[in-house]
């Protein structure tokens, strides 16, 4: 039996207790070897009267793991094994930075990201050293990871299993593992090591967000956000985590990364390549001019809004779920841009307007409809004001002529249609929607009633629900999209793999020449009255350039080397 501040087994002088868990009968004590002259770690795991032999056969099941595992650096070293009639002892090395949680306190709740990069690839070592052995550790989480002379090292094997390697996950408990680290194949009873690379990427979250990316108020809500919702990775996680993560957490074990190594080859092509790239020397740039290899995440456009960077990069475009003119899934590479984080508001339309001076184009296109009674924007004095209430609303009843003026006027242009689908995606692949495969009600305005009153009730301030994976506000929802690109119902078909502009020739928005467009354009994201299946980040649809209804809005984008120019 331990007590603090004396000797057991007349050799650990026990200094203090560390942890204790009393619904597991657990604690976890730090003592001093006095015949090695070197601090250590004692797990004491109680035995339960009335079920003696179980907790005794898991304790030191617990040990045997440990011990096959021994020679990994990246797994806490168990030292020996002892027992008594109250409990079974694990002595093990101390830890004396403590783990992960202690560590994530340390730093204000995240972590710089050439540590969190260190600790993962550590972990990734330590989780393919326990799989090259047929062991998966089933509760990987902040508690269990541990820092001694600042390695990261996987302890608390008491609920790893021993595999027998299959292609097919095997029948296990359900549901095993602490609730915000579980995969969602754990809540079922067949699962395999993957679990274990699920639980890598949400730490890997964890340590560069703070907090994990599921939570709830109890195990019942956590649970429902790992079945049914997409990781929100907010905008300022940089490549390589970004990838990393929504790779990990893919909700089907076979579109997730398959073994450790792969993670562990991810992050360290990536460190090697910044690592490169930082030895080569660089020639000197203009004070103040920001080069083409560090564009800022976010910038500011001449109107005032915000705008998120769009990675240059390759991802695949359409649906085969979906309609005729989706088809096929292709892949297409597109160029870095920037794209406005939120739908162009009323507020901001009204200033065009005021500094414009007119709501028709050179070429005396309608601009934007005044008189409808869906409006909300209003003249009144010769000045062009938003209704009251709806300043932050998305304009509506815009024309593509008029939303195509005012990117032109404020050095903008409209995204191509390919641009705007790979920005609402996110950086998720295959997904239905900017957030996963399920239209949930709180992620997005859509479905309502068509009416004036159904607009009133369901078109939503922009920036109402969560963003997407690259940070922008209401790619599914609210209001249809203009896009610059001439509709073609045959387009995927023979549409170019890099850079696609649409069929017919491409606008500029230089000089007006947006005004000698005739043809339908393609429109994206569905709006306040459709329903779940035209809010997919797939479903095309088009209308005439000169149409304005209650349903269309728009949002500008940037070439990136058109913003390095204006510096």
């Amino acid at each position: 039996m331990i007590e603090l501040d004396k000797k057991f087994l007349d050799r650990y002088l026990i200094e203090k207790q560390i942890n204790e868990n009393i619904f597991s009968g657990v604690a976890v004590w730090k003592a001093m070897d006095e015949v090695l002259d070197s601090e250590v770690a004692i797990k004491e795991i109680k035995i339960d009267r009335s079920r003696e032999k179980k907790d005794r056969e898991g304790a030191i099941k617990e040990a045997r793991l440990m011990f096959q595992l021994r020679r990994s650096p990246y797994i806490l070293n168990l030292i020996d094994v002892k027992s008594d009639d109250n409990a079974v002892y694990l002595i093990m090395d101390y830890a004396a930075g403590g783990n992960l949680r202690d560590v994530l306190k340390r730093e204000r709740g995240r972590l710089p990201e050439d540590k969190a990069k260190s600790s993962c690839i550590e972990i990734c070592k330590g989780v393919a050293y326990a799989h090259d052995r047929d062991i998966m550790h089933r509760d990987l989480k902040p508690e269990n990871i541990l820092f001694d002379e600042g390695i990261a090292k996987i302890g608390d094997f008491g609920i790893a299993r021993v595999l027998a390697y299959t292609a097919h996950p095997q029948n296990l408990s359900a549901g095993v593992g602490t609730s915000m680290y579980i995969a969602p194949e754990q809540f079922d009873d067949k699962y395999d090591r993957r679990v274990d690379l699920w639980a890598i990427g949400i730490i890997l979250y964890e340590m560069l967000v703070g907090k994990p990316p599921f939570t709830g108020k109890t195990p019942a809500q956590i649970t429902k956000q790992i079945l049914f919702n997409e990781p929100e990775v907010p905008a300022f996680i940089n490549e390589p985590f970004r990838t990393v993560i929504q790779e990990a957490l893919q909700k089907k074990p076979d579109d997730r990364y398959q073994t450790a190594d792969e993670i562990i080859e991810h992050l360290e092509t990536s460190i090697s390549a910044d690592v490169e790239e930082t030895s080569r020397p660089k020639k000197a740039k203009p004070k103040g001019r920001v080069s083409r290899e560090e564009l800022p995440k976010e910038i500011t456009g001449k109107d005032g809004a915000e705008m998120v960077l769009i990675p240059a990069g390759e991802f695949q475009m359409g649906s085969d779920d979906g309609e005729s003119h989706e088809k096929p899934v292709h892949p297409v590479y597109l160029d870095a841009f920037y794209m406005d984080k939120y739908e162009v508001t009323n507020e901001k339309y009204a200033e065009f307007l005021n500094e414009y001076g007119k709501i028709t184009d050179s070429a005396k296109h309608k601009l934007i409809d005044l008189g409808s009674d869906y409006r909300l924007i209003e003249k009144s004095w010769s000045v062009y004001r938003p209704k009251s209430g709806y300043e932050n609303h998305p304009v509506i009843c815009v024309t593509w002529y008029g939303a195509a003026a005012y990117a032109q006027y404020y050095g903008k242009r409209l995204p191509t249609e390919a641009e705007w689908e790979k920005a609402a995606r996110g950086g998720l692949k295959g997904k239905k929607y900017p957030w996963g495969d399920e239209a949930l009600e709180g992620r997005a305005s859509f479905g309502g009633k068509y009416s004036l009153d159904g607009m009133k009730r369901t078109l939503k301030p922009v920036g109402s629900f969560s963003p997407n994976g690259y940070g922008l506000y209401d790619m599914a929802g609210n209001v249809w999209e203009w896009c610059a690109d001439e509709y073609d119902e045959n387009y995927y078909s023979g549409s170019p793999q890099k850079n696609p502009q649409g069929q017919g020739v491409a606008i500029t928005f230089i000089n007006d020449n947006f005004t000698n467009v005739k043809t339908s354009r393609v429109c994206r994201g569905g709006s306040w009255r459709y329903g779940p299946s035209d809010i997919r980040v797939a479903r095309r649809y088009w209308d005439s350039p000169a149409d304005c209804n209650y349903n269309q809005g728009f949002r500008c984008c940037v070439s990136s080397p058109s913003f390095l120019d204006q510096q």
